[in-house]
């Protein structure tokens, strides 16, 4: 048996995945794999390197993964393409006329399953054929173009934000944003970076990634302000500014500022790097990440403070008070402390996980005899589950805590230097929470993994408060 047929699976944005006629990913999947099957060919697919996912086919082949599996054909590693329409494989005449003629050049095939076209031994009817296909597709994508902006333009003019809702927003019935709880981090990044830290510090307090951080600041869209895409500027954006906005999030004023920050930002060596606990502390009310402020004639003692003025507390009450919970723990082997410290195996539970559902996915998508059994439709719903799986088993893994590097130097808690200690602690405590006066508990905390907080009683002894190191 020669060289494997790569399959080539397209979603273009128009449309999304809801109704289309080529159909969903793992449906044009599955009618390439049937095809094989009867034709008796070897297929090669690998969602990383077959699958353009909200791509459009006017792009160049080049501008696509598709790019890659032609140049792949021509180096002789497969022995062409399978698509489900001659849509998925382009939607412009030219760009679909280039990409056909490399495979026909280097002796390869492209085969579109649903329609039967097949470019081996192309004669110019078959040619004719394929032109007529690219020029349908390239007319309905200017036409679905064309609705997709008017659709955009009078949903903007009722207020409906026309994209994903970003971090800090969701939406309501009608499309709208509205802040949400996490709007208070948002405002915390913009005002962290306006204060010069660098993105990679601010992630490393949140459950997102530089580049993610990186892109809240830079988004208009916590000014209030949407962009939609402008009709008579192809690829340009343009800015909603006559339609209904949603309320911002930040102030002009607060994302000028944030955004002048260039270059990498300076290391701080202030209040907030001086504390054990830095980025565990949260305000009971909202919790937003508490700042660490001075305070005093000499601003010589530091207060953990909530941005938004909801309350604060003198670190020297907080720190040890919290430490020596820790300490209890330790000595009495607290069973999330415990697993903590001789090896927290959640982390890698969950990565196993993904493996297994990924390893799940992939004997599914082998199987001929279930391709065979199933036909088409229900083979691709049962690709379809599969996916969703590993999806989930990936979420599970995001949310939990990396393990530390293993170290071959033994040392005790009082040997970390801050930054382990720092470690440490945001493995060990989930959050600290503080509370306005007029609650009953001032100070709550809770272990990683565990769902119960409980109430930190004050430690008023001097001899504790030393043994603590406060």
């Amino acid at each position: 048996m020669g060289s494997p047929f790569a399959i080539y699976v397209r979603v273009s944005e128009v449309g999304g995945r809801k109704g289309e006629s080529f159909g969903s990913p793992e449906e044009q999947e599955a009618a390439a794999r049937s095809w094989a099957d009867r034709a008796g060919e070897e297929t090669y697919f690998d969602e990383e390197e077959c699958v353009d996912l909200d791509v459009s086919g006017g792009l160049a082949a080049e501008d696509r993964k598709l790019g890659g599996l032609i140049a792949r054909c021509e180096s002789g590693e497969f022995a062409g393409v399978v698509v489900r329409y001659e849509d998925r494989f382009a939607r412009d005449v030219t760009a679909g006329s280039v990409a056909l003629a490399r495979l026909v050049d280097c002796g390869a095939r492209l085969v579109a399953t649903a329609s039967g076209f097949d470019s081996a031994h192309l004669t110019p009817d078959k040619q004719m054929v394929f032109s007529i296909m690219m020029a349908v597709g390239q007319a309905q994508r200017e036409r679905n173009r064309d609705a997709r902006m008017s659709a955009k333009e009078r949903a903007a003019a009722r207020g409906v934000y026309c994209a994903p809702a970003p971090f800090g927003y969701e939406k309501d019935e009608a499309g709208r944003l509205v802040a949400n709880e996490d709007a208070d981090i948002v405002r915390d990044i913009f005002k962290r970076r306006a204060a010069g830290a660098g993105f990679s510090e601010i992630a490393r307090d949140l459950p997102m990634t530089r580049s993610g951080v990186r892109r809240v600041v830079m988004n208009r869209a916590y000014l209030g302000e949407q962009s939609i895409p402008d009709r008579k500027r192809k690829g340009e954006p343009k800015l909603a500014a006559d339609y209904p906005g949603h309320p911002p999030v930040v102030t002009s004023a607060q994302w000028e500022a944030a955004n002048a920050v260039q270059g990498l930002a300076p290391r701080h060596t202030g209040l907030g790097e001086r504390t054990k606990l830095k980025g565990v502390v949260r305000c009971g009310v909202c919790g937003g990440i508490m700042h660490v402020l001075a305070y005093g004639k000499a601003k010589d003692k530091r207060t953990f403070a909530c941005a938004r003025g909801h309350g604060s507390m003198a670190v020297s009450k907080i720190e040890p008070a919290v430490l020596y919970q820790l300490d209890l723990a330790v000595s009495n082997r607290e069973p999330h402390i415990a697993a903590v410290i001789e090896g927290d195996t959640r982390y890698t539970d969950a990565l196993i996980a993904v493996e297994d559902a990924q390893r799940t996915l992939a004997e599914y998508r082998d199987s001929l005899e279930l391709q065979r059994e199933l036909g088409v439709a229900d083979f691709a719903a049962g690709l379809r589950a599969r996916k969703e799986a590993v999806e989930l088993a990936r979420k599970e893994l995001r949310g939990m805590p990396k393990p530390e590097p293993s170290s071959t130097t033994e040392m005790t808690l009082e040997e970390f230097d801050l930054a382990d200690s720092r470690r440490f602690y945001a493995r060990a405590i989930a959050e600290v929470l503080v509370f306005p006066k007029t609650a009953e508990h001032r100070l709550t905390m809770r272990w990683q993994g565990s769902e119960e907080a409980f109430p930190v009683p004050p430690i008023e002894d001097f001899g504790l408060l030393a043994a603590t190191g406060a």
